[in-house]
């Protein structure tokens, strides 16, 4: 049965490699080889270059809130094909299946965390101010410029606009 051969991934497609060179990818579990993967010519990682500089202008053009449903939609695929990438994590890192199992649970944490960018962003107001008054440089004391030191009596004043 011939080896899996891993492509590259540019511009949103599966890219075979075109340098004629490859490499063996083995699962450290066993020591075993498991596939091969091509490796890129200067030529294919200029073309990822280009891709991403050339997708970079519209995500960055597009609204928190559509961000963040793309990061839902990928919440989503990661939860339902957990397993399959389990298995994928075990097989590359010679990881057992329940760590595999871990690392995707806490991947989806990180990923539920970006979804709700949006709404730590959009920030809050209270309705309170608290104004401090700080002292000046000299102190305040005595015949200088800034009065006769009383401002520790001023130095902070709470205001609450909810009423």
């Amino acid at each position: 049965m011939p080896m899996e051969l891993i492509p590259h991934w540019i511009a949103g497609k599966r890219v075979a490699s075109t340098s004629g060179q490859e490499a063996t990818v083995h699962n450290p579990a066993t020591g075993k080889p498991r596939a091969q993967v091509g490796l890129a010519s200067v030529a294919e990682v200029d073309a990822a270059v280009d891709a991403a500089r050339a997708a970079f202008p519209a995500w960055r053009a597009t609204s928190l809130s559509q961000r963040a449903e793309v990061l839902f939609g990928l919440r989503a695929l990661i939860d339902a094909r957990r397993d399959q990438i389990a298995a994928l994590l075990t097989a590359e890192h010679g990881k057992v299946l329940s760590d595999s199992l871990g690392e995707i649970a806490r991947g989806l944490e990180n990923v539920e965390f970006a979804c709700g960018i949006p709404q730590l962003l959009k920030g809050d107001f209270s309705g309170v101010f608290h104004l401090f008054w700080r002292p000046p440089h000299d102190g305040g004391k005595p015949g200088s410029r800034h009065g006769s030191g009383d401002w520790w009596d001023h130095q902070a004043e709470r205001i609450d606009l909810r009423s």
